[in-house]
């Protein structure tokens, strides 16, 4: 039998996106604090950074980047809640995502929320950074 899903409520979407938000303004927050270079955040002010791929049907905003020195960090949320990342299709999508940024010579640091919270995020792009100055 197959089983039906229920479309998302607006409610809903407005409470993931506000979960998002909260994971990238802690990610703005340790980075300033650390001294970091800024990046370019996706989803915030007038300077956006997309990456086109071949064959794409548009192109793709990682959650921060540093084009500079072609780095990458990407956030995979809702593990807990089969969220996006980890649902056949939205993992389908990634990987393809994903596979073109090695492609194009792109270096991707994965977070999830937790490691945002706990620093192990702001860790991992200290270290990064440092390696390719």
């Amino acid at each position: 039998m197959k089983q039906m899903t229920q479309p998302i409520s607006e409610a809903a979407k407005d409470a993931a996106k506000a979960k998002r938000e909260r994971w990238e303004l802690m990610l703005d927050d340790q980075i300033q604090a650390a001294g970091l270079p800024p990046g370019i955040p996706a989803r915030w002010g007038d300077k956006k950074y997309y990456i086109y791929m071949q064959g794409a049907s548009h192109p793709c905003q990682p959650d921060r980047a540093w084009p500079e020195r072609k780095l990458l960090v990407e956030v995979q949320g809702g593990q807990w809640t089969r969220g996006r990342h980890t649902r056949g299709t939205g993992f389908e999508a990634d990987c393809r995502k994903y596979s073109w940024y090695a492609i194009l010579g792109y270096r991707v640091l994965f977070a999830t929320p937790t490691m945002i919270e706990d620093g192990t995020v702001i860790d991992l792009l200290r270290k990064e950074l440092e390696l390719i100055q």
